[in-house]
């Protein structure tokens, strides 16, 4: 279908018409949609400043809308969309906090290859000056973690942060229970190994 076609008719009607195989109107509607987007992510913030995540996560949002809409309702299209890339914005940025937070704020006790016990500062004390470095330190090892992960790693990771459990992420997934476990414990090295280079 010719795109001038396509840009006169309704987000009802495209839909429709991606729903009978023609993609392009997948095309149309996110271009359509895309300052949509852009306005969503603007009001949230990720940990580690990465605004282009927001906006993948805003496009997956909308997706979600595209496959999930249901026109026999009396709710427009581009109301649910926005309810879509708005929840799904959200919960990027819960589980990113979820893990800053956890960096930030809990003490734990690690081993460096001396074998010596590696102490990840608590931020709760008082003094500013340490509480701002800690900071710092926190998004730089968030960040350095987030990169290490594969796609794999990072969408189990979203969904244990979530608050699912293992069996709940494998059949989620379609993977084995054993399969999540070894990937989180993939994760958990690799977040040692970073939270060490940046101590």
């Amino acid at each position: 279908m010719p795109a001038d076609e396509l840009a006169r008719k309704t987000d009802e009607e495209l839909i429709a018409v991606y729903r009978e195989g023609g993609s392009a109107a997948l095309n149309e509607l996110m271009t359509r949609c895309q300052p949509m987007i852009v306005g969503i992510a603007g009001k949230y913030h990720l940990p580690d400043g990465e605004a282009d995540d927001l906006m993948q996560e805003g496009r997956i949002g909308l997706f979600k809308a595209v496959e999930k809409y249901d026109g026999t309702r009396d709710t427009k299209f581009s109301t649910y969309a926005y309810m879509c890339i708005q929840n799904e914005i959200r919960h990027a940025v819960q589980r990113s906090n979820a893990m800053y937070n956890l960096l930030l704020t809990q003490a734990d006790s690690l081993t460096n290859a001396d074998g010596e016990s590696v102490e990840i500062e608590d931020s709760i004390e008082k003094n500013p000056e340490h509480i701002v470095v800690s900071d710092e330190r926190a998004r730089e090892t968030y960040s350095a973690i987030k990169k290490s992960l594969s796609a794999f790693e990072q969408e189990v990771l979203d969904m244990y942060m979530d608050g699912a459990d293992y069996t709940e992420i494998a059949e989620d997934m379609g993977e084995k229970p054993k399969s999540i476990d070894n990937a989180l414990q993939r994760i958990r090295r690799k977040a040692r190994a970073a939270i060490q280079k940046t101590q």
